[in-house]
């Protein structure tokens, strides 16, 4: 008798633990090993998914062991809070691990926190690299194939001199010649991509002849590029009839304060103002009298701005000045904005293309979906935001209120919830578990009918007892 409870047991413990992609993840084939010992098959029906974790909660017992199957990799142990993944991605039905826990009298288990999904292009938490096929690979191969590869420049400003030929992102070496009196090069390098770095030092000092000096850009991946400026200064003119001085003696601008203090020698200088300023001036006095100033005003704006102030020496030889200049946001427009970007939806499908002006949508979500979070910019000031949004069963919507920053203003942007119907209609059973009441009792875990020696024994005799009724029943007939 106890070896057919056994079997009765183990067939009626089927129960779902959470669905991906109308496919499964399921408990399968409930072994009772002993009056505490129990042993499941997880188990996986029609899911493309190369990694899952989640944490088993055990009341009154503990996990005995885990084993892993079909090329699944186990990262924790017999832990209660598990992580598995897989070298590529798995598709189909296939088995995952073997369980095996103890139960005291009234012990209970169930999973929460249940995640799975496909990882590429991903590190994960224990250092492994998934390539865009979500193959498990090496950090290198990783790099290669997920990171960005621009180590490009967008423009090359230079201190002294002109750049020959004028710089184009696809041409790496430059000539440039100065004056003797110029013993350094000051680079402003500005990237194509703000993954990438400049990690070379932008000064590049100058004996009298030609110099080279580099330029070295690492792309995000790690990838580097050079570009080179040969950089010509020239001996020291012994004609004093002309002036080679092209620096200035006081520089003062129409709005903003300069930052840092003016000095002759310092060629960069960075200042903010306000809005309603669309046009800078400057006031230049050349240090040689018989040098000019070619430049005198720069348009403005919003946002950064690189303006140009040309020197000219009496030997027509140039030296720039920059300043660059951040004109500010209208104010009012800032503090009145209510919009957002860059929304993304994680754990749902957002049905609609988004605008900041369109104030309703739909987001598509399974039947087990717990949990949505929203991802998205505030317009007025860059401001990144993360949102977990819990979903409730009679909720069928959720509305996002957006406040100005001057807080005189309130936006609703609506997400109406629409829940993907599970083409097997199969439902979450993944709170269901196994109660052991004694040794001789069992709760069905798809029921919750107590199953003892007695009730199964007298649901056999009666089984057997119909069954003979009908036998006799048919032979008199046929007698």
């Amino acid at each position: 008798m106890k070896k057919f409870l056994m079997i009765f047991t183990m067939m009626c413990s089927f129960f779902i633990l959470t669905e991906v992609n109308a496919g499964t993840l399921s408990w399968k084939n409930f072994k009772k090993l002993s009056p505490n010992t129990f042993e499941f098959y997880l188990e996986a029906t029609d899911l493309e998914i190369n990694y899952i974790s989640g944490t088993w909660e055990i009341e009154n017992g503990r996990i005995l062991e885990i084993k892993t199957t079909d090329g699944w990799i186990n990262a924790t142990n017999n832990n209660n809070t598990f992580y598995y993944y897989h070298d590529g991605i798995k598709k189909g039905n296939y088995q995952i691990a073997t369980i095996k826990i103890e139960l005291t009298k009234d012990g209970t288990t169930k999973i929460n926190n249940l995640k799975m999904d496909i990882y590429t292009c991903t590190k994960d938490a224990y250092l492994n690299f998934f390539n865009p096929n979500g193959n498990l690979t090496t950090e290198t191969e990783y790099k290669n194939a997920c990171l960005n590869n621009d180590a490009t420049l967008k423009n090359l400003i230079i201190s002294e001199g002109t750049l020959s030929p004028k710089f184009q992102s696809n041409i790496n070496n430059y000539s440039a010649t100065v004056n003797y009196d110029t013993d350094k090069m000051i680079f402003n390098p500005i990237l194509n991509n703000q993954k990438a770095k400049i990690i070379s030092n932008n000064t590049c000092n100058l004996k009298v002849g030609k110099n080279t000096c580099e330029i070295i850009i690492e792309a995000e991946n790690g990838i580097r590029n050079t570009y080179t400026v040969e950089v010509t200064r020239k001996e020291l003119q012994e004609n004093p009839n002309y002036s080679d001085d092209a620096t200035l003696k006081s520089l003062a601008i129409s709005n903003g304060i300069l930052i840092p203090n003016f000095d002759s020698n310092i060629f960069s200088y960075t200042t903010n103002v306000k809005n309603e300023i669309n046009v800078i001036t400057w006031d230049a006095i050349p240090n040689h009298p018989k040098a000019k100033v070619l430049t005198n005003s720069c348009n403005l704006t919003v946002g950064e701005n690189t303006c140009e102030i040309i020197v000219e020496a009496e030997n027509k030889s140039k030296k720039t000045y920059y300043l660059f200049v951040t004109r500010e946001k209208k104010t009012e427009d800032e503090n009145n904005d209510t919009t957002i970007k860059n929304l993304t939806v994680e754990n749902g499908t957002l049905i609609e293309k988004f605008d900041p002006l369109k104030k309703e949508y739909t987001i598509e979500i399974n039947e087990n979906t717990k949990s949505i979070i929203l991802k998205y910019t505030l317009n007025a000031n860059n401001e990144e935001k993360e949102l977990i949004i819990n979903i409730e069963e009679n909720k069928k919507y959720y509305d996002l209120i957006i406040t100005s920053l001057n807080n005189q203003i309130k936006d609703t942007y609506r997400f109406n919830f629409s829940i993907k119907k599970n083409q097997n209609n199969t439902e979450n059973k993944d709170d269901q578990k196994p109660i052991i009441k004694d040794d001789n009792e069992i709760e069905n875990p798809q029921t919750g009918i107590n199953l003892s020696f007695k009730s199964i024994i007298s649901l056999i005799g009666l089984s057997l007892l119909a069954f003979l009724c009908f036998k006799k029943k048919n032979i008199i007939k046929k007698i």
